[in-house]
């Protein structure tokens, strides 16, 4: 158990200095930046208000509108897809590091509209500017900024010709030294004691209301877990995230 423990703590702490998503290329970052974000109605089934959500804390681009599928293939003409990007939140598979299998998750995928018909595919290709994939749908306001951050810190950050160039600075990854990291205690039937032999940065047990409560308020200083896809493991990764 000890040697698991220490394997799973320095994993997080690893997930967390090395990018594990396909940066942005800045071609199309750019172009983001410049345009209408369409958020793609009925993707969001999870909750009624991701929606709101996003457009409470998207600051990417230059107005959001929510559109049904038809109305967005609609507005995708040669002439008008240039000024739009389309947020998708549907169900896709992610390949597995196999090659011979594929995960179901929920793809957070960014396109820029001339690149947006191939958005409901199931399988995601490289065409969009930037994604993350949640093994379950995203209900959660914590969540939607979450998401939304992570978005405008990679389209910020991005890079000219490899999306699988980490674009993470070094002394942000090197800061996680210095945050606590905040631990549900729902997750784990460990102690803290024991925790901290194989974690030997900061850390809290607290209720999980104690992590949306400072999510939420933007609050400084603290690290939060989180699982997502990871594009270079081709698998599952969790990882220590922080504002």
């Amino acid at each position: 158990m000890k040697t698991l423990l220490t394997f799973f703590f320095s994993m997080l702490f690893f997930v967390s200095a090395n990018a594990q998503f396909f940066s942005a290329l800045t071609e199309r970052a750019d172009k983001a930046k410049d345009r209408i974000l369409l958020i793609e109605q009925g993707d969001f089934e999870c909750s009624e208000d991701i929606e709101a959500l996003i457009k409470k804390y998207w600051k990417i681009g230059n107005g959001i509108e929510v559109k049904t599928s038809d109305e967005i293939t609609a507005i995708l003409t040669p002439e008008n897809a240039f000024k739009y990007m389309i947020l998708t939140g549907d169900e896709k598979m992610e390949a597995k590091s196999n090659g011979s299998s594929a995960a179901p998750v929920i793809g957070m995928v960014l396109y820029l509209g001339e690149n947006a018909m191939i958005r409901n595919e199931l399988n995601i290709d490289r065409k969009f500017v930037f994604k993350v994939s949640f093994p379950s749908c995203v209900v959660s306001e914590a969540e939607v900024l979450f998401i939304c951050q992570h978005f405008e810190n990679y389209l910020n950050n991005s890079v000219a010709n490899n999306q699988k160039k980490s674009v993470i600075p070094v002394d942000k990854t090197q800061s996680i030294q210095n945050l606590t990291l905040l631990i549900p205690n729902n997750a784990t039937e460990l102690e803290l004691a024991a925790i901290k032999k194989a974690y030997k940065y900061p850390c809290e047990l607290v209720d999980p209301s104690v992590i949306t409560k400072n999510i939420l308020a933007k609050s400084t200083g603290f690290a939060y877990l989180n699982i997502l896809w990871s594009d270079k493991r081709f698998a599952w990764a969790i990882g220590n995230y922080f504002l």
